[in-house]
């Protein structure tokens, strides 16, 4: 009796999730995500960093697939490096606690390019999306925690492996094929939490993307590797980790989907410091005196610590992962859901740095990267508390969708207009009915944003 190994048993999960007819509510979440997404990117288009980008990768804007909220075309290659590191600037996307990290803005890019140079439907890239998430996710509980905690992107390293395996789907590759592009995404699935508050955080995603898309590009091409990174003593797995969770990594339980346990930001900062922005906004609905507050106590978890503890950020990237800021801006009702507050002037605002100097924040051991308190101590020795976790994914798709739709609207907007961010919503939600991606790839293009001379 032949033996699988665990990259094969992977392998065999993401061709079994793209064959299959994915339920109602898989395939709109996913339709979800391709919207938040593809917001968060317009939005990401107009930073400096992604106009740079564009200025200097594309010198004459020709290619035939799409750079998101610009008027220009590109190479494969080149459009999905722009468009996953658009998509991950703000740092503002999807993310999934099993890695824990950012999949769609790696996944995306990545087969909507492919899927616009080869003329593959929308609807195929819907099952590729679920697939690289599906196999993306159980790579993460793979090598769980030890990965995250040495200090690995995991949206950048695991992302790769998540990206492969979508794109591998889409190209009809076999398992062992599948197996070497595996193989060839480990050479380059790198990326490091150093990086966090810089640009360079982005740029992993933007690389993850593009290597894993080439990976299986290269296997198609005829490129052979190893073909059991993850269970080779020498391979991926036991190199960045201290954890090995097979049985863990392969559990299935039929008609379940990763999919589902996705999380969708509404605040536009690291999602590690989501739980102490809604203790704070907690405590301001209980009706506290912010004047007569003379500390407040945030208590985070260890994980969080080399995350998103940065103590006196002093550029918008850095304020995204400073929970002592964002609880600032919480209890000074500065909307933490706006870009525009990710400013040198509002961290520096009086109000904003009279706050942040009475706030301090304790590392305490049991929480998780989802979880956070706040104690605010006010005048005359009385003290308030609030509790947070934010790991329930949204059960109840009719509100997760209008929340979105604001989301999308309030993000897409200011840079396309009213009516096209309009019909770019209506062709999302019917996306699996077209025959090709002319009418996205159309849809997500600005006439605002063109190459500069």
């Amino acid at each position: 009796m032949t033996r699988f190994t665990i990259t094969q048993e992977l392998i065999a999960i993401g061709e079994g999730v793209y064959k299959a007819r994915l339920p109602s509510d898989v395939i709109e979440l996913a339709k979800l995500s391709l919207l938040d997404f593809i917001g968060v990117a317009i939005s990401g288009s107009a930073d400096p960093s992604i106009e740079s980008l564009v200025d200097r990768l594309l010198p004459d804007g020709s290619g035939v697939c799409s750079i998101i909220g610009h008027s220009v075309g590109a190479s494969l290659e080149q459009a999905v490096l722009i468009n996953a590191t658009a998509g991950h600037v703000l740092d503002y996307d999807d993310v999934h606690m099993a890695l824990p990290g950012h999949l769609s803005a790696v996944i995306w890019p990545a087969i909507i390019a492919v899927a616009q140079h080869r003329c593959i439907s929308p609807e195929k890239l819907i099952s590729a999306y679920v697939a690289g998430f599906e196999v993306g996710c159980r790579i993460g509980i793979l090598v769980a925690p030890g990965h995250y905690d040495r200090g690995y992107h995991a949206s950048a390293t695991i992302g790769t492996f998540a990206t492969t395996i979508a794109v591998c789907q889409l190209l009809g590759l076999s398992s062992d094929q599948t197996a070497s592009a595996l193989g060839i995404s480990s050479m380059c699935a790198s990326g490091f939490k150093a990086q966090f508050g810089t640009m360079g955080k982005a740029f992993q995603v933007g690389l993850a993307s593009r290597n894993g898309m080439s990976a299986a590009i290269f296997s198609e091409a005829g490129a052979v590797s190893c073909s059991d990174i993850f269970g080779d003593p020498r391979g991926f797995c036991r190199s960045t980790s201290s954890n090995f969770n097979a049985e863990a990594a392969l559990s299935q339980i039929p008609g379940t989907f990763k999919l589902r346990s996705n999380l969708f930001k509404f605040h536009a900062s690291c999602y590690g410091t989501h739980a102490a922005i809604e203790c704070a906004l907690k405590l301001l609905r209980g009706g506290i005196d912010t004047s007569s507050i003379r500390k407040v106590v945030v208590r985070i978890g260890a994980v969080n610590e080399t995350i998103c503890n940065i103590q006196n950020p002093t550029t918008a990237a850095e304020a995204k992962f400073s929970v002592r800021l964002l609880v600032s801006y919480a209890l000074n009702q500065i909307d933490t859901a706006r870009l525009d507050v990710f400013d040198l002037r509002q961290i520096v605002a009086p109000e904003v740095q009279s706050l942040l100097e009475i706030i301090v924040v304790e590392i305490v051991d049991g929480y998780t990267l989802t979880q956070a308190s706040v104690r605010v101590c006010l005048e005359g020795g009385i003290e308030h508390s609030a509790e947070s976790d934010v790991s329930d994914p949204y059960q109840d798709y009719a509100l997760l969708g209008s929340r979105l739709l604001s989301k999308f609207q309030a993000l897409v907007i200011p840079c396309l207009g009213t009516k096209a961010a309009g019909e770019l919503v209506n062709v999302v939600e019917s996306f699996q009915n077209h025959k090709s991606l002319s009418a996205l790839g159309q849809a997500m293009q600005s006439p605002l944003h063109t190459l500069r001379n």
